[in-house]
């Protein structure tokens, strides 16, 4: 689990980031409701109306074990504006593959482009390779091309393709020395300093 984290994006704008509960599913779903058609199509890789029961409690029941999720919201005064989520979900084990997760990052459009998303990502390798596992993989949009540049940023290669569908890989790391040298690679060792400066409080 990530114990809560208060830091700002690079504009300065204060977040608060951590474990989701099931009592933010008001949060979420007020989220949802600010995706642009397109963040929808991104995320869901599917047009996505409106966000199901089934998908709400998945989204907000993590079992901290097989599947974990961590919330961002906007500090405004005593108030928290939900500006993104993020998950990890365990892969079944593969013959000569290390031990891997699918992730998952959803950034509401107003706060696209702050480097929230890379900030989420980076929290979310240090969480799941404290959970043994050593490579992250995700459905990526053809046209999401920040979620791309962020994936090569941290060394990751494109697996397959099928149609509008990429599938990338990329290893994660304990020590977050063992990132590239790149601006992705810097966020993440941010995030793995946040977490555990965190834990110390």
């Amino acid at each position: 689990m990530i114990p809560p984290i208060t830091t700002a994006l690079r504009d300065g704008t204060p977040v608060l980031l951590r474990t989701v509960t099931p009592d933010d599913a008001p949060l979420v779903e007020q989220g949802f409701a600010q995706l642009s058609d397109s963040s929808r199509q991104f995320r869901f890789l599917r047009a996505m109306p409106r966000l199901g029961a089934e998908d709400l409690r998945f989204l907000t029941h993590p079992d901290h074990t097989s599947h974990e999720a961590i919330g961002a919201g906007v500090i405004e005064g005593s108030a928290i504006r939900p500006a993104g989520i993020a998950r990890w979900l365990r892969l079944p084990p593969v013959a000569g593959d290390p031990p891997q997760a699918e992730f998952a990052i959803t950034v509401i459009d107003a706060w696209q482009r702050r480097g929230l998303g890379s900030l989420l990502l980076g929290l979310l390798a240090r969480d799941a390779s404290g959970h043994g596992f050593r490579r992250f993989s995700a459905l990526v949009h053809a046209g999401n091309a920040g979620m791309i540049g962020l994936i090569q940023g941290l060394g990751g290669t494109m697996l397959s393709a099928h149609g509008t569908e990429r599938e990338y890989a990329f290893d994660i790391h304990t020590d977050p020395a063992n990132y590239p040298d790149t601006r992705a690679g810097d966020v993440f060792r941010r995030a793995y300093g946040l977490t555990a400066d965190a834990a110390a409080a």
